[in-house]
């Protein structure tokens, strides 16, 4: 038996940290050069079929299912979206 690895397609979709803009004022409040989730892109990749951050409902913060408000969802890092390609960086 012979074991296959699924090919996941990821996608650009929009950040919820900066609402896509790349920069500029975001969610924490602070004003960014470059958005510190996207890098400035204004999206990040999503696993498709995108679902939205059930832990931030998709916002990428505020008001949490913990009860917490936070400026960065701990769960997806502020992109508002479950499953996001991470690459490693040295």
């Amino acid at each position: 038996m012979t074991k296959i690895q699924p090919f996941i397609h990821y996608a650009p979709e929009t950040c919820a940290f900066c609402n896509g803009n790349g920069s500029g004022r975001c969610r924490d409040g602070n004003i960014y050069e470059l958005c510190p989730v996207c890098n400035g892109i204004g999206t990040v990749l999503v696993a498709q079929e995108p679902k939205k951050c059930a832990f931030c409902s998709g916002g990428g913060g505020g008001l949490c299912k913990d009860g917490y408000v936070y400026d960065r969802c701990p769960v997806c890092k502020g992109s508002g979206w479950a499953y996001v390609y991470e690459e490693e960086t040295e």
